[in-house]
């Protein structure tokens, strides 16, 4: 090659890297890091909802929570979330309402910073399955998923889990005879 075309290569690449570098000054000069990612992920499940919660994650300002009813809620080689997303919560906390009972639900957070650069996901995928709350009235107590007057029920003896199983069994001393 001729030094003259080695010289014009030279500085074709010169120009080029110095665009870059105004380009890179221009937008601040640094490159943003995102956010750590989210830990301690926990879930407490109740009556048709759960409350998701996790710690702060540095460097966040808002987080997405991802979910679904399958386990391995997580990132695929697309960067693309599996799952449902709710964006751009301000707290470490949320109430996922209106959710079926006996069903399992899993969960990943994501931390988000100002400029929306997304972080990994949580270091573990959660998981919730909220039941239905049976409710006795205050004279009766919850006995095996029923409710029971346990002075009055001859069949329950006095105590949850000690049920007479004959009609004639006679209740002494916590004991069916």
């Amino acid at each position: 090659m001729p030094a003259y075309q080695s010289r014009l290569l030279l500085f074709t690449a010169a120009i080029f890297i110095s665009t870059i570098a105004l380009q890179f000054q221009a937008c601040g000069g640094q490159v943003e890091t995102p956010p750590d990612p989210v830990e301690g992920l926990v879930v407490v499940s109740l009556d048709g909802q759960n409350i998701i919660t996790w710690n702060v994650s540095k460097g966040a300002v808002t987080y997405n929570l991802y979910w679904d009813t399958a386990s391995g809620v997580s990132i695929n080689r697309q960067n693309m979330r599996v799952g449902t997303k709710i964006a751009d919560l301000k707290s470490t906390a949320y109430f996922h309402t209106g959710l079926t009972n006996g069903l399992t639900y899993y969960y990943i957070v994501t931390a988000v910073s100002e400029s929306g650069s997304e972080s990994e996901p949580s270091t573990n995928e959660a998981s919730g399955t909220p039941q239905s709350v049976i409710k006795c009235p205050a004279s009766q107590t919850l006995c095996q998923d029923k409710c029971v007057d346990l002075t009055r029920d001859a069949n329950n003896c006095g105590a949850c889990g000690t049920i007479c199983e004959a009609p004639t069994d006679v209740c002494v001393s916590s004991a069916c005879i």
